[in-house]
């Protein structure tokens, strides 16, 4: 009946009648885009935006909404651990650190939980603090190698390998592959033992890349904290080359930008 009834208006009227009505339409298209443009994002949406990039690996979008995080939010320890977190991942471990200290300031007791932070000490040369950072970590998650790993690290540069060696953290069950043989070769140097167990592992495996991501990794870790950079470099581009874009995957990606700063002032 409608349809019919305006079959019977001027075209001229039917034309006028559609502008005006657009025009008064607060539910147009452009009316909404103008709005959602304007309208200032929420923290929840600045997070989600900096997770997002980092996952797609978007480092500048990530950035950018990290210092937002900081700056715009600075009451809110989520707002403030999301940009810690994001500035580590994007290569930026001295902005990550202080975002870490700024959280602590209101999270205290989430010390023991930092071990994001133990890592960006590495990367700031805050050596020591960074041992510190490991160990307390330990009392929260007794099983992980990678952090006796990282510990060892920090150790052999604020002391000495040999040292390092001596006071390996202990880190038993550590299920994954290859790190119970990363533990050994932490205590006794046996780096074939971790290239053996990597290529153990079988091709058509689903285990096949995690193992070699985390093997390389920290086969190129070790040879770090005996000072050989150039070996420790090629291993770290290894284990880079098709990690995806989680987190150690992506410090995996830092840490070879970190060694290639290191080899260019030899």
């Amino acid at each position: 009946m409608m349809l019919e009834s305006a079959k019977c208006l001027k075209p001229l009227t039917l034309t006028l009648i559609a502008i005006f009505s657009c025009a008064l339409s607060p539910f147009s298209s452009d009316a909404q885009e103008v709005t959602e443009e304007e309208r200032p994002m929420t923290e929840i949406e600045v997070r989600t935006k900096a997770i997002s990039a980092l996952r797609q690996g978007d480092t500048e979008t990530a950035l950018e909404a990290a210092t937002q995080l900081g700056k715009q939010f600075t009451s809110s320890p989520a707002a403030i651990l999301t940009a810690a977190d994001t500035f580590l991942r994007c290569g930026k471990p001295e902005e990550s650190l202080e975002y870490f200290d700024r959280y602590l300031k209101d999270e205290p007791d989430a010390l023991p939980y930092l071990w994001q932070r133990g890592i960006a000490q590495y990367f700031s040369g805050k050596y020591e603090s960074g041992v510190k950072q490991f160990e307390v970590h330990r009392s929260v998650n007794p099983n992980d190698v990678e952090n006796a790993a990282w510990h060892f690290l920090c150790l052999a540069r604020a002391d000495s390998f040999a040292k390092a060696t001596q006071l390996v953290l202990p880190a038993p069950n550590d299920p994954r592959i290859p790190m119970e043989e990363v533990l050994l070769m932490l205590k006794d140097g046996d780096v074939g033992r971790v290239k053996q167990r990597v290529q153990s592992v079988p091709a058509t495996s689903s285990e096949k890349k995690r193992a070699e991501f985390y093997g390389y990794f920290y086969l190129g870790l070790y040879a770090d904290a005996k000072g050989n950079t150039k070996e420790a470099l090629d291993w770290l581009k290894k284990s880079a080359a098709d990690a995806p874009h989680h987190y150690m995957g992506d410090v995996a990606r830092v840490y070879v930008q970190y060694l290639d700063r290191e080899v260019s002032k030899q």
